[in-house]
């Protein structure tokens, strides 16, 4: 068993986020006001997001040679999305995850 408490950077961050949220709260309005029209451009464009309800986006790919090919164009130009395979997610459905 291997257990690891929060660094003392990770958990000012943390308490500053939750107190940011509590004072601002239309940081979070913002914030899924922004996801909600990314996935809107993204279905509107041909992009698979699956059942997507958070801010953290799926554009999944039925080919992974298509994604990888996308991933390498995206890197390129100076865009970074985390891509993920196989065996974090099904073969057949490869993915960029991408917060908004």
């Amino acid at each position: 068993m291997f257990s690891a408490p929060l660094s003392a950077f990770n958990t000012g961050a943390a308490i500053k986020s939750l107190e940011l949220l509590d004072t601002k709260p239309e940081m979070v309005q913002r914030l899924q006001d922004n996801a909600a029209y990314f996935k809107q451009q993204l279905v509107k464009n041909d992009f698979n997001i699956g059942d997507a309800v958070t801010c953290v986006i799926p554009v999944i790919y039925r080919d992974p040679i298509q994604m990888i090919n996308m991933h390498a164009h995206l890197l390129k130009n100076g865009y970074f999305a985390s891509a993920v395979m196989a065996p974090a997610c099904a073969l057949d459905a490869p993915r960029f995850r991408i917060t908004a």
